[in-house]
């Protein structure tokens, strides 16, 4: 993804090996920063959310859908936004550009639903 422009957030729980990962990526002229990050825990994820927002200004339906687990990758996401298996609030998402600012997330808490049973609520 750095190599096609994009700014990338490594997340996890070791810190040393995501940060080597960065530097790779730095080395390779892309841009890239760590962020702790553990799955099990709620507050962690919302953090990640609230930071990169923070960071670069927004984030995208492809990467909110990746960072809360519910597609394993951008490619996986963006075939199911073209497909008509996510929505955002009750209304079907059908542009993978929607973008979200950190103020659209602190003013409302978003619902982002995977077809009728995986839904998880997004907040700055």
């Amino acid at each position: 993804f750095a190599a096609e422009g994009a700014k990338v957030v490594i997340c996890g729980r070791r810190e040393a090996k995501g940060q080597a990962v960065v530097d790779m990526i730095a080395g390779e002229g892309g841009e890239a920063w760590y962020h702790f990050m553990d799955m099990t825990d709620t507050g962690s994820v919302e953090k990640l959310f609230a930071d990169t927002v923070e960071k670069y200004g927004k984030i995208d339906i492809l990467d909110i859908l990746l960072k809360t687990n519910i597609t394993k990758s951008r490619g996986e996401g963006r075939r199911l936004v073209q497909q008509g298996g996510v929505s955002v609030d009750d209304k079907k998402v059908t542009d993978i550009g929607l973008s979200f600012t950190s103020d659209d997330l602190k003013a409302n808490a978003i619902i982002v639903k995977k077809g009728k049973k995986i839904f998880h609520k997004v907040q700055a």
